[in-house]
């Protein structure tokens, strides 16, 4: 997938591609919901991922980072079929209060 961008597939994988470290995340779904999100480089580096009804939020309470590259974000237990993914923020591991990065939904 381009770079800065995530992609949802139909399996509830969350692909990403970004050229920065990446501090913490947060995204709707659009046209589903879900009652859990586990696994994917989030949960290597040992991020909190909050996943309740449309919202996906994912954070470190350690200040660690998912690196630069690409690969599975998290894993999102679905209940329907998602059109997509809207509203991402997403902050480098710099990031100062409210400051984000740009990073758009792929959709092939």
């Amino acid at each position: 997938i381009p770079e800065n961008t995530i992609h949802l597939n139909v399996s509830g994988d969350v692909l990403y591609n970004v050229n920065f470290d990446i501090g913490g995340f947060q995204f709707n779904i659009d046209g589903d919901i879900t009652s859990s999100a586990s696994g994917g480089d989030a949960s290597v580096a040992g991020f909190t991922v909050s996943a309740s009804g449309s919202t996906v939020l994912a954070f470190s309470f350690t200040g660690s980072v998912i690196a630069s590259g690409c690969g599975t974000l998290t894993v999102l237990n679905l209940n329907g079929n998602p059109t997509g993914l809207s509203n991402i923020v997403f902050s480098s591991s710099a990031a100062q209060g409210s400051e984000s990065i740009e990073v758009l939904y792929y959709q092939p």
